[in-house]
């Protein structure tokens, strides 16, 4: 059957049927394993019946609200969770539809924030390269250099939007002399592009604690955080942390920046936008999480929040973020993903490292159900391509994505092209030996069809 929709790519993705776990079954009856969550989506696997259960008990009762009219007990609900479980870290949450447009409503409630506080020179954003924040415009400004949004390039915001080096410790940190002389110069950068662009000009730093899709599951050195905070304390600049893929349990911690190693209280956020493991996929939800600072600077002087859309705090979208939510404490998932994380990782080692696939490995990386596998920089462009489609004929779904070689002048040190597993947060040890094998066959039969092995 022809197909009406605009795919986003170049060929007509298969129709599928329905979904339990991590299996997906097609029209024409193939099961598939769902390696990757979709994009590192499922937080609990696929048609879950509890949360199943709860989202068609409130289709019966009421289905739609404007949040400027009336507000309703899923969404205060789930925001009373998000704040309680934040351990004093935030106070309010606000929701939308997706990740892009948790990060929009970050900038703009920074620049509301400034504006309130008679900083209205304050416009200016610093990212990180190879970063990632979203695909509408503004947020296409914030992140890092990527092939796919060149058509866009033209409509970028380069005078609000600026950027400092990428973290990338595994080909960069022994360049620089270590850990910590590598966490020395990224702090130095940072605070000289405050300088650079006039300290009271900017208004936030944003960034993922843990890198994803543009650079492959990628954790900061300890301290980069810590010194984070400092720069933008000291020049009274707001941090904004961006856990949409990394956010919500993924690794093992309700928020991916409690799992880097650093002091808790040292390094938390001002703002912090997050989305994929929130809803699980069982609805379109992303939030943004306020901090007492911030929130308190928003309704100063009896001001209000000037930022939402029509779908702002939906009630099937929050009822299925609730029940995902409670889902995930009552059946201790945490518990699993700090359990699990340690039997992928010595798996994939085991497959991909100790094995003929090892000269064709670079890195594996991550944590909990959040891993990254980057394939040696010497193949760069040639893995991506083929790895996804090799896995469709293993019946596993999986995504890559090409790498960028080296520049001329080496300023920038390359990334090899590189793929993610990510499992929901109930996988068993027995998927988990399924996934890998099944990759490990797909990554050799990539080779042997490439002539490389």
């Amino acid at each position: 059957m022809k197909s009406s929709i605009l795919h986003r790519i170049p060929i007509q993705p298969p129709i599928a049927r329905e979904a339990k776990g991590i299996y997906i079954t097609l029209e024409d009856g193939n099961v598939f394993i769902d390696a990757c969550g979709g994009a590192l989506v499922t937080a609990v696997g696929h048609c879950h019946p509890t949360v199943i259960r709860a989202i068609e008990e409130q289709i019966g009762k009421l289905t739609f609200l404007w949040s400027m009219s009336v507000s309703n007990s899923p969404a205060e609900e789930l925001a009373k969770l998000l704040v309680e479980d934040s351990d004093g870290a935030f106070n309010a949450a606000t929701f939308y539809n997706g990740g892009s447009e948790s990060v929009e409503a970050a900038m703009k409630v920074t620049k509301q924030y400034f504006f309130q506080k008679n900083e209205p020179q304050r416009v200016k954003f610093i990212a990180r390269e190879r970063s990632y924040h979203g695909d509408t415009i503004s947020t296409l400004s914030l992140t890092g250099g990527n092939p796919y949004t060149a058509p866009f390039n033209d409509l970028y915001d380069k005078e609000h939007f600026h950027r400092v080096s990428a973290v990338y410790p595994f080909r960069n940190a022994a360049k620089a002399g270590g850990d910590a002389a590598y966490v020395a110069s990224l702090i130095r950068e940072l605070d000289d592009k405050f300088q650079e662009l006039g300290p009271d000009t900017v208004c936030a730093f944003i960034a993922e604690p843990i890198a994803g899709a543009g650079l492959g599951i990628v954790k900061a050195p300890d301290g980069y955080f810590e010194g984070v905070r400092k720069i933008c304390d000291k020049y009274g600049a707001l941090l904004i942390y961006d856990e949409v893929l990394c956010g919500q349990g993924r690794l093992g911690t309700t928020h991916a920046w409690q799992s880097l190693g650093e002091k808790d209280r040292v390094v938390r956020p001002d703002l912090q936008t997050i989305g994929k493991c929130l809803g699980g996929g069982y609805a379109p939800i992303a939030a943004l999480l306020f901090s007492q600072k911030v929130s308190d600077g928003i309704k100063i002087n009896g001001n209000w929040l000037r930022h939402g859309h029509t779908y702002s705090n939906h009630i099937l979208s929050c009822t299925a973020a609730l029940a995902v939510q409670r889902l995930i404490k009552s059946e201790n998932l945490l518990e699993n993903v700090n359990a699990i994380g340690p039997y992928i990782e010595k798996k994939l080692k085991l497959s991909l490292k100790d094995s003929d696939l090892a000269p064709f490995v670079a890195d594996i990386r991550g944590g909990g159900t959040l891993w990254g596998i980057e394939f040696s920089l010497e193949f760069v462009g040639k893995i991506a391509g083929f790895f996804p489609i090799f896995c469709y004929q293993e019946n596993l779904l999986a995504v890559a994505v090409p790498g960028t070689p080296p520049n001329d002048d080496l300023s920038f040190s390359g990334i090899g092209d590189y793929t993610s597993i990510a499992p929901p947060f109930n996988v068993s040890k027995e998927e988990v030996d399924m996934i890998i094998e099944k990759f490990s066959r797909a990554l050799r039969n990539t080779l042997k069809s490439l002539q490389l092995l």
